[in-house]
């Protein structure tokens, strides 16, 4: 080989040898495909621990007043066609009664003043309930006695659940 192939041969293989580290190195731009996915979710909560309904004294040849407290609840979902279903987990003694009214979240129907029935019953409390994110709406829970129902002390306890599921 002369030397003048030599430097010719030399010549070839650097210009291939910088052809080929020009194609290998990153272009000025590029693209990548991103999935991403939100997952069905139906969150619901109370905000308070418990709630406490005292009965006081009605006027002679009454029945005691129903008493009241406003509990609060959050509910989170993505999900159309949902319901907040309430229940208790045994039954009320006689001639008592324990209703729950929850305000609805916007764009659903609230089903009113409803007595809790005990597992495994189940009313419905809001219905058509769609996509929404809220925080403290009104749960209004309401001990209705009437005098038949004799004194009830100590105090007794119920565990209400609430529950959000398809319609």
């Amino acid at each position: 080989m002369t030397l003048k192939t030599a430097g010719i041969l030399g010549l070839v293989l650097t210009g291939s040898l910088l052809l080929a580290a020009s194609t290998a190195r990153a272009a000025n731009n590029d693209s990548i495909v991103v999935n991403f996915q939100v997952n069905a979710f139906s969150e619901i909560q109370f905000q308070e621990a418990s709630v406490l309904l005292v009965a006081t004294p009605p006027a002679p040849g009454a029945n005691p007043a129903p008493v009241t407290q406003t509990a609060h609840y959050d509910i989170s979902t993505n999900e159309v066609g949902r319901k907040i279903t309430g229940n208790i987990d045994s039954g009320m003694p006689a001639n008592t009664a324990l209703r729950l009214n929850l305000t609805p979240p916007a764009g659903a129907t609230g089903g009113g003043n409803l007595i809790l029935p005990p597992t495994p019953g189940a009313v419905d409390l809001v219905t058509n309930i769609g996509p929404n994110a809220t925080v403290g709406l009104n749960a209004v829970f309401e001990f209705a006695p009437n005098a038949t129902a004799g004194v009830i002390n100590p105090s007794q306890s119920r565990t209400c659940t609430i529950t959000i599921i398809a319609q």
